[in-house]
């Protein structure tokens, strides 16, 4: 691994608290800290003030990249004590992972950080600059947006994922006899390990890939008691090329006769998106992004389509192993969903682990839909055409299909495609509520086929909810985790009856932004959309 530098400036703090009830005032001092007592520095003890001034600089070298992901900087303020040991005030951790992944312009910050003490809560504030040059190499720049408007997406890669399990603090032998503050701050440390780790592994992945950057990423952490504590990051893969900044404006890309950027997705895929449905099966891919660059891709929407399932958490198995199995068996469920409704990719995919006692629910969701690749359309010609800008709308799945009894309405816009009539989305509706209607209709006049044409009604926009609950029983162990999965099956089929209905009572057809949450008690099953 490439070495780096962090420099860490303290300048000062203010409104510490009191800690010398004699004096009134209180002798501070920082104590700066990278990895397992690897890297310590310490400031000068600023005597008898609340609000103390250092101005010190210190240098780290760090040869591994490792441990600058595993290990965050620790920056603890201490009042010095004459007779006794120095007692701790506050502390400030700062992850170093997304500072080492940023751009060379990007790879500091600076600011007042709030000073935590783990039983009192935030007890002042310390005003520090942290920075890192990097040596060699190259990293992995992580998002957490869909779209960055000074880089330009070239090639989605894929989506990347990793696990990981430690043990709680909490529940060691040394939480039930070390005090309260030692056992957080434990804890707290443990958080950031774990999440160094996570992205230090999909970064690795990442660049595997060829890919210099992660969109839509998204880290999770998951309790489950005794058992441990679960770490988990995902995210997609991509190639992005930082816009010129003298170009002004982003500019949108011309429109092209292929339906598909050729360098947006890998040409293996795209050749697999271009074969008839029938003789040949999609390779469904996962994407944790909202939306695709506009432009670059056009997509039909197939709807919102989820898999859940519960489980119960035992110590017999490997637990990263098991893991492991539980999300395969989700997202081989999900690709099995998004398959049936004849789609190419999961867009906005996330997944959520609900965890209550020994039972622990997994939930996966997102929006099938199928890329349009350039010559897909010769096998629409007797069903539909997607040459008209209503085309995401447009059902991706044929008439002759299994799916064929699926309620189907003609599109009013192009008189050509079919819509289902009643759409339910977890991503944002495409962009450009209005589209420019051109001579693709057939036995249309001039003057009707020029007029803008709105695909999503103005003053149409409002919040639609849907509220279910169902009473269980108290049980324990394999009668518990039965019971909740019959509960939930019939739970979510409620939920999207009662959302469906709601929606036809308000004159609406389609619902974007979806999302659903399930929490589990011991009485009480409840979901909301």
């Amino acid at each position: 691994m490439a070495a780096c530098i962090v420099m860490v400036r303290v300048y000062r703090a203010r409104n510490l608290p009191v800690m010398d009830s004699a004096r009134n005032t209180t002798d501070a001092y920082v104590l700066l800290r990278i990895g397992d007592n690897q890297q310590k520095a310490q400031t000068r003890i600023c005597y008898n003030s609340l609000n103390p001034v250092w101005n010190e600089t210190f240098r780290f070298k760090v040869l591994d990249e490792s441990v600058i992901y595993e290990s965050p900087l620790q920056l603890t303020v201490f009042d010095k004590d004459t007779f006794s040991a120095n007692d701790p005030i506050g502390s400030v951790v700062i992850g170093l992972g997304n500072l080492l992944n940023a751009e060379k312009s990007q790879q500091r910050v600076t600011g007042w950080f709030p000073l935590y003490d783990t039983l009192k809560g935030i007890v002042g504030q310390l005003f520090a600059q942290v920075r890192i040059q990097r040596i060699a190499g190259s990293g992995v720049q992580i998002f957490a947006a869909s779209q960055i408007h000074t880089f330009e997406i070239i090639r989605y890669h894929g989506m990347v994922d990793e696990l990981i399990v430690s043990a709680d603090p909490e529940h060691r032998w040394q939480g039930l006899i070390s005090g309260a503050r030692k056992t957080n701050e434990s804890r707290q440390l443990l958080f950031y390990k774990m999440a160094g780790q996570v992205l230090k592994s999909v970064s690795r992945k990442s660049q595997a890939l060829g890919a210099n950057a992660i969109l839509g990423y998204r880290f999770d952490i998951d309790f489950e008691g005794s058992h441990g504590v679960i770490a988990r990051g995902y995210g997609t893969a991509c190639t992005l090329r930082a816009l010129n900044s003298e170009e002004g404006d982003i500019k949108r890309p011309s429109e092209r006769k292929s339906r598909i950027d050729p360098g947006l997705f890998p040409k293996s895929r795209i050749s697999q998106l271009v074969s008839r449905p029938r003789k040949r099966k999609f390779a469904i891919e996962f994407l944790t992004v909202q939306s695709l660059p506009a432009g670059k891709a056009k997509y039909l929407i197939g709807g919102a389509v989820n898999a859940r399932a519960v489980k119960l958490i035992t110590g017999k198995r490997s637990k990263q192993q098991l893991r492991d199995e539980w999300w395969d068996e989700i997202r081989a469920e999900m690709r099995t969903h998004g398959a049936s409704l004849q789609c190419s990719h999961i867009l906005g995919y996330k997944e959520r682990a609900i965890v209550f006692e020994d039972v622990c629910v997994l939930s996966a969701s997102g929006t099938a839909i199928r890329i349009l690749a350039g010559n897909l359309n010769r096998y629409h010609r007797k069903t539909t055409t997607h040459k008209g800008p209503c085309h995401p709308f447009h059902s991706p799945f044929m008439r002759r299909s299994h799916l064929s009894k699926t309620p189907l309405a003609r599109c009013k816009a192009c008189l050509h495609g079919s819509v289902p009539e009643t759409l339910l989305s977890t991503i944002p509706p495409p962009p450009d509520p209005y589209y420019q209607l051109k001579s693709f209709k057939e036995d249309t006049s001039r003057e009707n086929s020029s007029k803008d044409f709105p695909m999503i009604l103005p003053n149409s926009r409002q919040l639609v909810e849907a509220r279910v609950c169902r009473q269980v029983q108290k049980l324990q162990g394999d009668a518990k985790a039965i019971q909740v999965s019959q509960s939930i099956l019939f739970l979510q089929y409620d939920l999207f009856r009662q959302l469906i209905y709601k929606l036809r009572v308000l004159g609406l057809n389609a619902a974007f932004g979806l999302t659903v949450q399930i929490s589990i008690g011991e009485n009480l099953i409840a979901a909301v959309a």
